[in-house]
């Protein structure tokens, strides 16, 4: 028991500490070699694919959580997790702009408007502000839920634990937060443009590629944590009713 806890602890030192890693990682290229971050951020570099995979394999995963809950007779995880997973398939494929690219097809006249000529939603401009709102809310919620472990009451709750974030993945949305705040406050890419210079706008719109990585490796721990947590509440419900047969 005591070298499971310490493997555990262990664990959550590591997922704590590896955002921060990565953070000063890209900070460091960020100001040494500017065009290393570039290659390494633009569309479909390495950056972006690890999104689209970490998003792509969370939703599948929150669908299949969503079914073990629903089998279970849980079924308002089963339909937090149905959401989740769904929101995170769609993210994904909004990465990638619904495979454009890969099946080499244009954009239709409905998303001119886009900024980068890309058929998706999350970069036509009446949308933009509503995707950093979105990231602020959801890296907020993430940053702070866990932190409703320390209450007692609520960590009897089996049902709630399932739908709160570890705090040890805070450092994972706290970017997040103060992306989608720093967006907001700058306003959409047109107006982004009437301050800054074409080179500085790229600039703070392609340091949103990391930001994304940190949720979208944030949202998989989540996935993670949910399945390790329904599989332990699913032991000992197996233990408690094997004792009182």
């Amino acid at each position: 028991m005591h070298k499971t806890k310490c493997l555990r602890l262990g664990a959550a030192a590591v997922i704590t500490v590896l955002p921060l890693c990565f953070g000063v990682v890209f900070w460091r290229l960020y100001h040494a070699d500017p065009k290393a971050f570039v290659a390494l951020c633009n569309e479909d570099a390495l950056v972006e694919n690890l999104q689209f995979f970490f998003f792509f394999a969370t939703g599948l995963m929150g669908i299949w959580l969503a079914d073990r809950f629903r089998r279970a007779k849980d079924g308002l995880n089963a339909l937090a997790y149905a959401f989740f997973g769904l929101l995170c398939v769609f993210i994904a494929m909004e990465e990638i702009s619904w495979g454009q690219r890969v099946f080499d097809f244009g954009t239709p006249d409905a998303f001119k408007s886009n900024i980068q000529d890309e058929f998706n939603l999350h970069n036509l401009g009446p949308i933009q502000k509503l995707l950093f709102l979105f990231y602020t809310l959801v890296g907020a919620y993430a940053c702070l839920s866990g932190f409703l472990w320390a209450v007692p009451a609520l960590r009897r709750r089996r049902r709630f634990l399932f739908l709160s974030v570890c705090p040890c993945l805070c450092f994972y949305f706290l970017p997040v937060v103060v992306y989608g705040v720093y967006r907001l406050r700058l306003g959409s890419w047109s107006k982004m443009r009437l301050h800054l210079s074409h080179q500085e706008a790229r600039m703070i719109s392609i340091i949103q590629e990391p930001v994304e990585l940190g949720l979208a490796v944030g949202f998989f721990l989540i996935a993670i944590a949910a399945w390790l947590r329904q599989r332990r509440e699913t032991k000992a419900d197996e233990y408690a009713i094997a004792a009182t047969s």
